[in-house]
């Protein structure tokens, strides 16, 4: 298990319950994939968060394995998974061994709004960066664990770890990762979720 940790939890997007029940009402599922796992979404990440607090009760701690998505093959091989259940993250459950601080947080006023989504000032934008970037950089999150994602490309290196931070890390993550959704429409295809060209079911 991931860290050692005694308990490795798969959340799943399960839709073939659904069908099994259909099948003794002598219906057949015609509800288009994608719109079938915005609903599982919306389930499995409130089932997942249950779980963090559930074991955060009883004095545990737990850590989101958010690759899942791209193992949904192996993972659905290993339990046998049926069509149409899509492991959607993994989460690892022990008694943790250390005791971090609470990660640094947007800033209210860039995440929760009222009536309309604003358009952000460049101060607000600056306040956030701020806040996250000196966050993560006063707890040594990425220097202890040399935690530096290589460029990719003609960009230069110009960061150390006095100075590569929250912002820069997610501006390389997603800067130059998983360009197309090839790779994961085929593992949702593999459990059975047809979303490229709205395949049809069969």
């Amino acid at each position: 298990h991931p860290f050692r940790a005694p308990l490795l939890f798969t959340v799943c997007i399960d839709c073939h319950k659904f069908e099994v029940i259909m099948a003794k009402r002598d219906w057949k599922m015609v509800t288009n994939d994608l719109m079938l796992l915005i609903f599982g979404l919306q389930d499995a990440t409130l089932m997942a968060e249950n779980l963090v607090m559930v074991a955060e009760s009883v004095g545990m701690g737990s850590c989101f394995l958010g690759m899942a998505p791209y193992q949904a093959t192996k993972i659905k091989q290993k339990y046998k998974l049926p069509d149409h259940v899509f492991p959607f993250v993994q989460l690892a459950v022990g008694y943790p061994a250390e005791d971090p601080p609470p990660r640094p947080r947007y800033p209210l006023n860039y995440f929760l709004f009222e009536d309309e989504y604003p358009e952000f000032t460049d101060e607000q934008i600056a306040e956030a960066m701020r806040v996250m970037d000196d966050g993560y950089l006063e707890q040594d999150y990425y220097r202890q664990p040399k935690l530096m994602i290589k460029l990719e490309g003609d960009r230069k290196e110009t960061y150390d770890f006095d100075t590569y931070s929250w912002t820069e890390h997610i501006s390389r993550k997603w800067g130059q990762w998983y360009p197309t959704p090839d790779d994961l429409l085929e593992q949702f295809a593999a459990c059975g979720f047809h979303l490229a060209g709205h395949a049809a079911k069969k």
